[in-house]
């Protein structure tokens, strides 16, 4: 039976970790090599983001992510 859109969402969740903005601050000031990309529209990325975040739409985000990220090994934090 072909896998649903639940059920890659579900798998897709057992990778990812949520973490609070908090946490993000914190990691951004301990690991310089976190990288934080901004996945919102261009509205939103306009009406304000994270200092040294880059934008990097979810339309694109397939795209543009290997010209974005040259350290492959980094750690990402996408919001």
């Amino acid at each position: 039976m072909p896998r649903t859109v639940q059920d890659l969402l579900a798998e897709a969740r057992k990778e990812i970790r949520e973490v609070s903005v908090q946490e993000v601050q914190q990691r951004l000031q301990a690991e310089p090599r976190l990288r934080v990309i901004d996945v919102r529209d261009d509205d939103e990325w306009r009406a304000g983001h994270l200092s040294g975040a880059q934008h990097v739409t979810r339309g694109t985000l397939e795209f543009k992510i290997g010209k974005v990220l040259a350290d492959r090994d980094a750690e990402i934090v996408f919001y």
